[in-house]
């Protein structure tokens, strides 16, 4: 802002000038929902169950991640991945190539994906937090959710993860 109260300073003064992309208007209003969707390639509503095509574990956290494609990947596909996966070690919220997806927006503290519980590839039955086999899911948590994730005994008192409230 210049003196005189005006937004924008005159060309004349700020040529030559050193500038940032700091009062860049587009770029103010950038949240980290727009920026991951800008470099995972892709929308979020395009990360549902039916677009899981096979599940990467973390080697930070060995939580598994939803991997997601908009078509079908053929078989040397899938084996390219693999192979892929096998080279370079994966963690929460990175990238793996420009065809495949994953959620940028994962941390190794977060809870696994409702997607890995709904699509046919995930086990249903581990813990969202920790991974543990032969985790339950709280029916008292039915009677308010929709939605709810299986949690073990160990991880009940980091909450229960869970959606779609019903009305």
């Amino acid at each position: 802002m210049d003196n005189t109260g005006n937004h924008y300073k005159p060309f004349e003064s700020t040529l030559g000038t050193d500038t940032s992309e700091k009062y860049r208007p587009s770029s103010q209003n950038q949240t980290l929902v727009v920026v991951a969707q800008e470099q995972q390639g892709c929308k979020n509503n395009m990360l549902t169950a039916q677009n899981v095509r096979m599940t990467v574990n973390c080697k930070e956290c060995d939580k598994p991640r939803c991997v997601y494609s908009k078509l079908k990947i053929s078989a040397r596909d899938t084996r390219s991945q693999r192979h892929i996966l096998e080279k370079y070690d994966y963690t929460c919220g990175s990238v793996i190539t420009p065809d495949v997806f994953v959620r940028l927006q994962m941390f190794c503290s977060t809870h696994n994906e409702f997607p890995f519980y709904s699509s046919s590839i995930g086990r249903t039955d581990i813990c969202c937090h920790c991974t543990s086999p032969n985790a339950g899911k709280d029916e008292n948590a039915f009677k308010t959710h929709r939605v709810v994730l299986s949690c073990c005994q160990t991880c009940l008192p980091k909450g229960i993860t869970k959606r779609m409230p019903k009305k």
